[in-house]
């Protein structure tokens, strides 16, 4: 089945790879923001690095989230030393991310 294939295409790049940046959408609500925080989370464990960027500010209703500090607002603030493989959660139009 494709769905499989997907899968396994999947658990490969997240088995071959060791730094990843995950977004969300620009005025992200909870899906957004609870998709890129499980996957950190995930990351975290797997022993990868990881880091969570979001262009707009977190809406206050969801600071009592673990790793909501974590997320960054700028881009220029990784390290370019550092090759990433970038995952778009929870966005369906990348317009909605500003990544510039």
């Amino acid at each position: 089945m494709e769905f499989d294939n997907n899968l396994e295409k999947i658990a490969d790049i997240l088995k071959n790879n060791d730094s990843f940046v995950i977004f969300t959408h620009s005025y992200p609500d909870g899906d957004g923001i609870g998709s890129s925080i499980a996957f950190y989370k995930l990351l975290l464990n797997m022993g990868k690095k990881a880091d969570m960027v979001c262009d707009s500010e977190m809406p206050y209703q969801y600071e009592f989230l673990p790793y909501i500090n974590k997320v960054i607002k700028n881009i220029s603030a990784l390290s370019v030393k550092n090759k990433y493989v970038a995952l778009f959660l929870d966005c369906a139009d990348i317009k909605r991310i500003n990544i510039d």
